[in-house]
């Protein structure tokens, strides 16, 4: 495909095309979370072009000359149409229509290269100058889902999500994703149609009211309002507000614990993470005693067969014995009646047999074993029944 030309004012990439309505939730990865696969319009995206081959519209200096930016990231293919900045008509026609038929109003962005966070802070917090903090809100939340987000962009991600923090570097279809999951409230975009051409969903379904954006002469977002319902402040724990009753305590309230969830989310996702690298390891070293004490009481049967047999031997030699077998077979009951009484009690058969073979018919010192050796184990006492729980 051909390189796109440069973006010229706020430079955003053009939104890509998609029936109106529709979704474009997929799943990627292993992981659960709810993601937008790039659709027509969005696939350059993944094609590297070089810094001689076309004008990015971020600030050059702040990338090696080697360094190549996403080819649909920062530049719009629609920008160089002759006469298409001046057309005025069909920009007023267009918030004529959006008002007649929606009842959005339109409120213009400063066309700076932050439009994008600007509409949005205005969208959520019902002040546009809080697009700094939307922007770095947004970025520390896209290297938190490094894994997905990188799959879009052929440049470094580190390098990207750098250059994305700084001011009047212009956001685009990324950005718009990631603000989606953030605040889980879908964004509809609106260009030249009383009707969304792409929306980007969240992570999961919710009632909230979507973020409205129009996207104006390809290159610039604006910020729509429904004065009927209004929306400024859903989802970050308080009632919406109207724009002109803003709190702005009450707003850096709701980033700062915004931002301490998603703090605490990460926190509790590590500690997930080492509490199941700390069972693992567990079960693997109850897995080795386990084999270990099958394989001693292996042995230990072993042993005993071969020592009854040299008996049975020297027995048929010297002669019957009625009191040697009446002994045996008294030992054999007694041992075979203390077995069922420990297993009775809720223990394992092989940690009964390994007691038996260390402490014979001694079935109190056997009771002894099995329960320290259970309390070593951390397993809870009450786990046990009848007399061994006493």
């Amino acid at each position: 495909p051909s390189v796109p030309a440069a973006a010229s004012e706020c430079g955003n990439q053009e939104p890509p095309r998609s029936n109106a309505g529709t979704s474009s939730s997929t799943r990627v990865g292993t992981g659960s979370r709810r993601a937008t696969v790039p659709r027509p319009g969005f696939a350059a995206q993944r094609v590297r072009i070089s810094p001689t081959s076309s004008h990015s519209t971020s600030p050059r200096a702040h990338a090696g000359e080697g360094d190549g930016y996403n080819s649909a990231d920062e530049s719009s293919s629609w920008s160089a149409t002759p006469g298409f900045e001046e057309d005025e008509d069909k920009e007023s026609h267009f918030e004529i229509e959006l008002r007649r038929v929606k009842g959005f109003e339109v409120r213009r962005m400063v066309p700076d290269g932050n439009c994008l966070f600007r509409a949005v802070a205005d969208q959520v917090y019902g002040d546009p100058e809080m697009f700094g903090e939307t922007r770095q809100m947004c970025i520390d939340y896209m290297e938190r889902e490094r894994d997905h987000f990188s799959q879009f962009i052929t440049e470094g991600f580190t390098t990207y999500c750098k250059r994305k923090r700084r001011d009047k570097v212009y956001g685009n279809n990324l950005e718009i994703q990631a603000m989606a999951e953030m605040y889980n409230r879908p964004i509809h975009i609106y260009s030249y149609s009383t009707d969304p051409i792409n929306i980007f969903h969240g992570q999961y379904e919710t009632d909230l009211p979507p973020i409205r954006l129009s996207y104006h002469r390809r290159n610039h977002y604006n910020s729509l309002h429904d004065p009927s319902r209004p929306a400024v402040g859903a989802g970050l724990g308080f009632g919406s507000l109207r724009g002109n009753n803003v709190d702005r305590d009450q707003v850096k309230a709701a980033i700062r614990a915004q931002q301490d969830q998603q703090i605490e989310n990460a926190l509790l996702a590590e500690g997930r993470f080492y509490s199941d690298l700390e069972l693992t390891e567990q079960e693997i070293e109850r897995m080795v005693m386990e084999a270990s004490r099958a394989e001693y009481l292996a042995e230990e049967h072993h042993r005993q067969i071969t020592h009854s047999s040299e008996e049975t031997s020297s027995s048929a030699a010297g002669g019957p014995s009625s009191s040697g077998v009446s002994l045996t077979d008294s030992a054999a009951i007694n041992r075979s009646s203390n077995v069922r009484v420990l297993l009775s009690m809720g223990f394992s058969y092989f940690r009964v047999m390994e007691a038996c073979s260390i402490f014979g018919d001694d079935v109190n010192n056997m009771l002894c074993y099995l329960l320290e050796t259970e309390a070593l184990k951390g397993e809870s006492m009450y786990r046990m029944k009848g007399k061994a729980a006493e």
